[in-house]
């Protein structure tokens, strides 16, 4: 009997546009707002993260701003809350900063006698230790030890690179969300001002 094969559905049966007639509504991709629409949706935390959240914490009403649901607009800032938003980037800025070597290696190091002893000589330590912190070195410091944190939590053997990394990203996605709904609110009430 002859193998037969089903034809290929196409993805999707509407077709695309090929310009946005003037009237209709663009799609939020394509919004000039895009940033805003991806500073809607909050990244959530893997399903074994098992440490608190890393992200900086401010005061009690701009934390709320930040973590609250917006309808459609970022709300705006009242001029205390403005000075204080321009604080909290600054505070971003700083919290951006890569771990230093000597950082690295200390985090490395304490990882080291949480899992039971590998056979190592000491060149063969250093040279891991090394190699960790010339792959982790632009890694922003606050999520590098997150992600440490994590990895002891969870991970059975001593955890790669990769792990670790992977281990850092919740954190840093997790920063660039309040960064960005941040970034839209001083963004919204800089625009209702100028007016």
């Amino acid at each position: 009997m002859p193998h037969e094969t089903q034809p290929m559905l196409p993805c999707s049966t509407t077709p695309l546009p090929t310009a946005v007639p003037i009237g209709e509504v663009m799609p939020p991709a394509l919004m000039p707002g895009a940033l805003l629409a991806k500073a809607q949706h909050r990244p959530l935390p893997p399903t074994d993260y098992a440490i608190p959240e890393c992200a900086p914490q401010w005061s009690l009403r701009l934390n709320a701003l930040i973590e609250s649901p917006w309808d459609r607009d970022p709300p705006q800032l009242s001029p205390d809350m403005r000075a204080e938003a321009d604080a909290a980037l600054a505070t971003i800025a700083e919290g951006k900063a890569p771990c230093t070597r000597s950082e690295i290696n200390r985090m490395v190091g304490k990882l080291a006698l949480l899992y039971p002893h590998a056979r190592m000589s000491d060149v063969e330590a250093r040279g891991q230790m090394q190699g960790y912190a010339d792959l982790l070195d632009r890694v922003p410091a606050y999520a590098l030890r997150a992600g440490f944190r994590h990895a002891a939590q969870t991970i059975r053997f001593f955890p790669t690179v990769a792990e670790l990394i992977a281990a850092s990203h919740y954190p840093m996605s997790l920063a660039r969300w309040r960064e960005m709904r941040l970034i839209a609110m001083i963004r919204r009430t800089d625009a209702e001002a100028a007016h």
